[in-house]
């Protein structure tokens, strides 16, 4: 862990072996913890006659970013703001991917990326996501339902 002059805002090299450790975002109704593929809902339960606990729902965010470069990473938790960051910083680009439980809409997680370059090059930049999301869950039963506008 690097030293930084805010209290609050925690940065590092590495990520915790013990995948435990990932810090958790939340705003009160969507909660997970960062680059976990299960999040919470509040008042989303599973099991009944006392044997209940809060439902597993798949988590679209369970995303990581990774470059074709050699890239330095670096991983910020500003407590003061609720972002968790990661950022790859190569000899051309640097990415950066923050995450968050947005505080005005209470039903929305969100992933920024942003991309920037470094140097003047024509060459495309790659920017894999690679997600551990699958729409499933112990606790949920999922139906197909009709596609809405090409969608699902």
């Amino acid at each position: 862990m690097s030293c930084n002059l805010d209290p609050y805002i925690f940065t590092t090299d590495t990520l915790p072996s013990d995948l435990r450790f990932l810090p958790p975002l939340a705003n009160g109704l969507l909660g997970w913890k960062v680059f976990n593929n299960i999040m919470h809902m509040g008042g989303v339960y599973n099991g009944e006659a006392g044997h209940c606990h809060r439902a597993d729902v798949p988590c679209p965010l369970a995303v990581k970013i990774e470059t074709e470069d050699h890239a330095q990473h670096s991983y910020t938790l500003d407590t003061h703001t609720g972002i968790f960051s990661h950022d790859l910083r190569s000899s051309t680009v640097t990415a950066s991917q923050s995450l968050y439980s947005h505080r005005f809409y209470p039903n929305i997680l969100v992933m920024e990326v942003l991309l920037e370059r470094h140097v003047t090059s024509e060459e495309p930049v790659i920017v894999n996501l690679v997600s551990s999301f699958t729409p499933q869950s112990k606790d949920i039963q999922f139906e197909c339902s009709p596609d809405y506008k090409g969608g699902r």
